[in-house]
């Protein structure tokens, strides 16, 4: 180990390259990374793993020896001293003698005023140059091959290693997940910021804009259980698994990595973090898939099949997927809650309080993860607090028309709702009732769009021009294509939007082998953008010509062929 007692020749300091698509590193944190490398001659950084919520910086680094031969890849992770030597100690207490074959290891550790550098080796072959973060593994394979890798992390290492060595606890909800929590007033502000439209109807029960459903009210209700008995198991945990701190190897095999927050807590900690960072680390990022209804009856087909109902996984494909990945966290969570598994009175609870508690982590600038994280804190609400009969799933895939049952007494309301990516304008068919009302929500002003109107039964339609539509769709792609964090990747998915544009504005003259050509492009290097792509343009109220239209059904289709949907 290399600490501030025992500094490195920095003359002798290896040389860095650092890929183009990083962004800019200061030259402090370089030499940090130089002298936790100090036996190199020349160190690569390749990679940055990144978008966490957290202030330290995660870089994938290559290292060459004075004879030229490459050394197998490092991770080496920066920041706070006292966070870093923290998280040191409790690997070496805590995770490296109970889990030999899941964490990976830290080699080295050097430290420089109050900032510090540690490396984490892996074991495997010569392509640990593939090695990813859980996050970019989930974005680029199918929910079984990711249900595979976490099996093995969390059944058959974690499981083995700490959940399964577990006690009796009860203490107060309070005492596990009250600390989570910011202020209730800081609460409401950002609730307020994310949906400024929200409608609180008697003062216990909530109605997002958009969504025909209302909900107990999540900021009245959460008081009440943190007060209330937590009886479950205690165990040690990861304290901080979400999809950074899991790298995955060339073999699909899970490796953690960050042991800051590891401790013994109630043992279905890491189950409930896992899975309320799918959404805010990858639902949100392909948030323009699917609409708000579709997100909150997405949750209650989990929370219906999690309490032992019959239902139909939802039918678009990101919710698919992400249905299934929870659905496996839970079900291997099952096997670490005693001899009488009770989801609705501890782990739906627990997941109500954590979801509503991570509100915390709002950013202006992207306000989507904390959108649906709340949806996810109001739909747990109707299976926590009130009796709710199990929905009829819908069965149609569809990002524009969607319905449910009849509603009973204490059941989410029938939805009518398509949602166009844009400005937004709310055409309902029954203009009486807030609750209930068949809507669409249309991008733009309502001049330039085909508006559905009615009463559910009765439907008649108002077409506009499509035009403009065209370059507003297209300027919500661009949109997107601009979030992409690394630079390269967002100047070429630029690149590709901008072609794909011309080819539209060619109508029935685009050729549609370039336009194939050219979403194969964006799928490349920003799945996210591509996603985006394909819902927008698919849009029928669009007056694309007949061979892009063609394409996108395609390339659709091809995908969905290629991960097995």
């Amino acid at each position: 180990m290399t600490d501030s007692n025992n500094l490195p020749n920095q003359s002798a300091l290896p040389r860095v390259t650092v890929a183009q698509h990083i962004a800019l590193i200061k030259p402090s944190e370089i030499e940090l990374i130089q002298s936790v490398h100090s036996s190199y001659e020349q160190i690569v950084i390749e990679k940055e793993f990144g978008g966490g919520f957290s202030s330290t910086r995660v870089f994938l680094v290559l290292p060459i020896r004075s004879s030229g031969a490459k050394d197998a890849r490092i991770v080496t992770k920066i920041g706070l001293a006292s966070e870093l030597l923290e998280e040191k100690e409790k690997f070496e207490h805590y995770a490296g003698p109970a889990l030999p074959f899941t964490s990976a290891p830290i080699r080295r550790y050097y430290e420089r005023d109050q900032q510090a550098a540690l490396n984490y080796i892996f074991a495997g072959g010569d392509e640990l140059g593939e090695t990813i973060s859980l996050e970019d593994y989930y974005k680029n394979q199918t929910a079984e091959v990711i249900n595979k890798t976490l099996s093995f992390l969390l059944d058959k290492s974690l499981g083995m290693g700490w959940y399964g060595q577990n006690e009796p606890m009860h203490c107060l909800f309070e005492a596990e997940y009250g600390p989570h929590f910011v202020t209730r007033e800081k609460m409401e502000k950002i609730v307020k910021a994310i949906f400024p439209n929200i409608l609180f109807l008697d003062g216990n029960r909530i109605q997002v804009f958009g969504m025909s459903a209302t909900y107990p009210n999540p900021l009245k209700r959460y008081p009440a259980l943190l007060n209330k008995t937590l009886q479950g198991r205690r165990s040690f945990v990861h304290g901080d698994l979400h999809l950074l701190n899991v790298c995955v190897d060339q073999f699909g095999k899970g490796w953690l990595i960050d042991f800051a927050k590891v401790t013994r807590r109630h043992n279905l900690f890491d189950f409930i973090k896992m899975e309320v960072y799918v959404r805010l680390m990858a639902l949100s990022q392909v948030a323009g898939a699917f609409s708000l209804n579709e997100y909150a009856q997405f949750e209650q087909l989990l929370n219906d099949a999690t309490l032992g109902q019959f239902v139909t996984p939802p039918a678009n494909f990101e919710l698919k997927k992400a249905y299934q990945v929870i659905l496996n966290i839970r079900q291997i969570a099952r096997k670490y809650m005693g001899p009488e598994p009770d989801f609705k009175n501890e782990y739906l609870p627990a997941l109500f309080l954590y979801s509503l508690a991570t509100l915390k982590y709002y950013k202006p600038k992207d306000p989507t993860p904390t959108q649906l994280i709340y949806i996810t804190a109001c739909s747990l609400a109707m299976d926590v607090f009130e009796e709710r009969k199990p929905m009829k799933p819908i069965n149609k895939e569809s990002d524009y028309l969607q319905e449910s049952s009849t509603p009973q007494q204490g059941q989410r309301q029938p939805t009518y709702n398509a949602t166009l990516h844009g400005s937004g304008a709310i055409a309902q068919g029954d203009n009486s009732r807030a609750i209930g009302a068949r809507s669409v929500h249309i991008g733009g002003n309502a001049s330039n769009n085909t508006i559905i109107t009615g009463d559910g039964n009765n439907f008649s339609q108002i077409t506009g021009g499509s035009v403009n539509e065209i370059a507003k769709a297209f300027a919500t792609i661009r949109e997107k294509a601009n979030q992409e964090r690394e630079l390269a990747n967002r100047e070429d998915a630029l690149d590709a939007v901008k072609k794909l544009k011309a080819q539209a504005d060619r109508g029935e003259q685009a050729e549609e082998e370039r336009v194939q050509r050219w979403f194969g492009f964006l799928e490349e290097v920003s799945i996210n953008t591509w996603h985006v792509a394909v819902i927008v343009l698919s849009n029928p109220m669009l007056d694309l010509g007949t061979p892009f239209k063609n394409a996108v059904e395609r390339v659709k289709d091809d995908r969905q062929k290629r991960l097995g949907a």
